[in-house]
C-alpha cells in the first residue's frame, strides 16, 4: 500500500511547491524582472540548498536596500 501512496504523496508535494512558487512570483515580480534580485536569490539558493525561497529573497532585498542606503 505504501508503494502506491508514496508516489502520489510526492507528486502532491511537488504540485504544492510549484503553486507556492507561482504565488510568490506573482506577489514579488522583481524576482523575475530584476536581474540583480534574480541572480542574488539564485546564488543564495545554490549556496545553501536548505534555504527557503522567501528567506533568500528577503535576504537579497535587505542587502540591496543596505547597499542603496550606503551609497
Amino acid at each position: 500500500m505504501q508503494q502506491v501512496l508514496e508516489p502520489l504523496h510526492k507528486k502532491n508535494q511537488q504540485h504544492e511547491a510549484a503553486a507556492k512558487y507561482t504565488t510568490f512570483k506573482e506577489a514579488h515580480p522583481d524576482l523575475i524582472d530584476d536581474a540583480v534580485v534574480k541572480q542574488g536569490v539564485y546564488k543564495a539558493l545554490q549556496d545553501n540548498p536548505n534555504l527557503r525561497l522567501e528567506t533568500a529573497y528577503w535576504s537579497v532585498k535587505g542587502r540591496i536596500a543596505a547597499e542603496n542606503e550606503r551609497q
